[in-house]
């Protein structure tokens, strides 16, 4: 949910920021703004409807080689607002509201300003607790490189699998509106000369259902979007769609360890880490690690809290065992599992590749058949019946 928060500012002026969160006192939470200075919070339908249209931030290349000339400019000492102000007279491609921008505070404001990536803005936000920002550019930049490096790798399957679904759709609608159409004008016209089957029953069945509701999707795709999330975990164990949940708790899990480490490493406790990583996610994460807070405030150690449906297995079973080991071995096994959740995701993102590609193949061999055997054999079986 997107809350509009109003509050006075420095000068005592009414303003206000959006916050995305799940209730309005944890709007109050998120928006880091002193209680006192609140005045209220409500919902922001117009702004929810605003973020899901806003367009994608730059492009990933950009994104990475950006944070990596800034957080060498910052490795000389300067501050993240000087180092910005230096390097962005140099950058024509970043476009972003110049009037928000002497409004930002810390370097996850400015990314959030940039439409940077998420997982660079998880970072960033991290930074804040750390200091360490040069280190979280760096982590975001190879972050973004690795992730260009697996869809150039898995880009022409995934491609191809695409063209395959959009196809298929096509020949899912296509074929039955217009044969079964044909066929309807056939029967009635010469039902002697035509030998239906059951595949001309169902191609005219098919046909009939999407001339009569063709407008339900137009209705039930905005429904759809604005309930997205509940409709995402009601459908998400589906054949191909768990494939997809698979590949966004990889994305999670990459995030996760980036930040942890870096929370961890300058002796952050598990509690306090998680709260700063929920307060700097959103929507399906925030809940994540929502959960996982909640548990920790029970005396749970961390390594209890990762659920088998939220993280995989790599994830659960490294930071089952994370307390035990020794402080100097630790670094060593974060690098491991980043290792680990990379190759997986490379893994995860061929198989969502070839899943779209058989699933699309199906569809138009599936639509091609149908049309053989509904269509054209009984019109062949009348013409050799002497009828037709």
């Amino acid at each position: 949910m997107i809350y509009l928060v109003h509050y006075l500012d420095s000068k005592g002026e009414l303003s206000n920021i959006r916050v995305e969160a799940e209730s309005r006192e944890e709007a109050r939470l998120f928006s880091r703004i002193p209680e006192r200075r609140i005045e209220t919070v409500r919902e922001d339908l117009v702004g929810r409807l605003s973020q899901a249209l806003t367009p994608p931030g730059p492009p990933s290349k950009s994104q990475a080689v950006f944070m990596q000339t800034l957080s060498s400019s910052l490795s000389t000492g300067k501050t993240v607002k000087s180092a910005l102000n230096g390097l962005l007279k140099e950058v024509e491609w970043l476009k972003f509201d110049k009037d928000k921008f002497d409004q930002c505070e810390e370097l996850a404001d400015y990314l959030r300003l940039f439409r940077f990536d998420d997982n660079a803005i998880l970072l960033a936000q991290t930074a804040t607790k750390t200091g360490k920002y040069v280190e979280a550019l760096q982590k975001a930049s190879r972050y973004l490189l690795d992730q260009e490096k697996i869809k150039s790798e898995v880009s022409t399957e995934l491609k191809m699998g695409i063209t395959y679904i959009v196809i298929g759709t096509l020949f899912f609608i296509m074929v039955p509106l217009f044969i079964g159409s044909s066929l309807e004008g056939i029967q009635s016209g010469a039902a002697t000369m035509f030998k239906p089957n059951s595949v001309t029953t169902i191609l005219i069945a098919w046909g009939g259902i999407i001339t009569a509701y063709w407008f339900v999707p137009i209705v039930a795709l905005p429904v759809v979007f604005w309930y997205r999330v509940i409709v995402w975990r009601l459908l998400r164990g589906l054949p191909l769609l768990r494939i997809v949940h698979q590949k966004n708790r990889m994305d999670r899990s990459v995030r996760f360890v980036g930040s942890y480490s870096m929370l961890n490493e300058v002796g952050i406790v598990d509690s306090d880490a998680i709260l700063a990583i929920m307060q700097a996610s959103r929507g399906e994460d925030a809940e994540v690690y929502k959960r996982m807070y909640a548990q920790l405030a029970t005396s749970e150690t961390l390594g209890s809290t990762f659920d088998a449906q939220d993280w995989p297995v790599a994830v659960r079973e490294t930071m089952g065992v994370f307390g035990e080991v020794d402080e100097s071995e630790k670094v060593k096994i974060l690098e491991t599992l980043m290792e680990t959740l990379h190759m997986e995701h490379l893994h995860l993102s061929r198989s969502i590749s070839k899943s779209l590609s058989r699933i699309g193949f199906v569809m138009m061999v599936s639509c091609v058949l149908a049309a053989i055997i509904g269509f054209y054999l009984p019109i062949v079986g009348g013409a050799t019946g002497g009828r037709f």
